[in-house]
């Protein structure tokens, strides 16, 4: 029997940010992997299913979450919730503001 991945649970939920995140995530992984170039040390993902997508690439090409990168998503979907940490509270409005600033300045 096959071992069924991230990616593959994903496909069966019929998630298609999953297999976004994954050819995202991939493809900068080998890129940097190949190029001997740094990875990124934090991961900001569209989405709880994206990051799933992206976790997987990351353990296709060895990298290590959260030793190498921290990995984060938004929406708190059932199948990815992990062990609590600061940032499983809801804090809607901070939360909220912070994103619209950071929109703003990349507006800008």
């Amino acid at each position: 029997m096959k071992e069924l991945t991230i990616k593959d649970i994903a496909k069966m939920a019929g998630v298609s940010h999953t297999e976004d995140g994954y050819r995202t995530g991939l493809a900068y992984f080998t890129r940097c992997i190949k190029k001997k170039k740094s990875i990124a040390t934090g991961i900001l993902c569209i989405s709880d299913h994206f990051a799933l997508g992206v976790m997987q690439a990351a353990v296709e090409t060895r990298v290590d979450i959260p030793g190498q990168i921290s990995l984060i998503g938004f929406d708190d979907v059932s199948f990815a919730s992990l062990p609590k940490n600061p940032t499983d509270y809801h804090f809607p409005s901070p939360r909220r503001r912070s994103v619209k600033l950071l929109c703003r300045r990349w507006k800008n």
